[in-house]
């Protein structure tokens, strides 16, 4: 379950990341890019190119965790970014991100029920 423990902290990767890439490969940037251990009581957030999904990288403990969250129709906001590298959030911030506000902005997603899924 992904709400189950609140972090002390949020990180948010601002420049696009290669959703190629899995656990070690997010971990080793988490290394790099971050300057964290990816063992630390923290989550990353990490962006797609086309804006259109992020992924959710935290350890859980015994092991990580990495969550998908696809959008169909609409795109993650950012915002305008005035920086480059990452940027630490709250933990409300992150449900409003994830609920459809812009970081930097208040604009939610538009609402989307599909008619079929195949």
């Amino acid at each position: 379950m992904l709400y189950l423990d609140r972090p002390n902290r949020v990180y948010v990767f601002l420049e696009p990341v290669d959703f190629r890439k899995q656990i070690d490969g997010l971990c080793a940037l988490v290394q790099s890019e971050f300057g964290e251990r990816p063992f630390e009581d923290a989550w990353y957030l990490f962006l797609s190119r086309d804006k259109k999904k992020i992924k959710l990288l935290y350890w859980r403990g015994t092991g990580f965790a990495l969550w998908l969250f696809r959008l169909d129709r609409d795109i993650f906001q950012l915002g305008i970014i005035r920086q480059k590298g990452q940027l630490q959030i709250s933990w409300s911030t992150l449900s409003k991100f994830l609920n459809g506000d812009s970081l930097f902005e208040s604009k939610p997603h538009t609402p989307f029920l599909p008619k079929r899924f195949s």
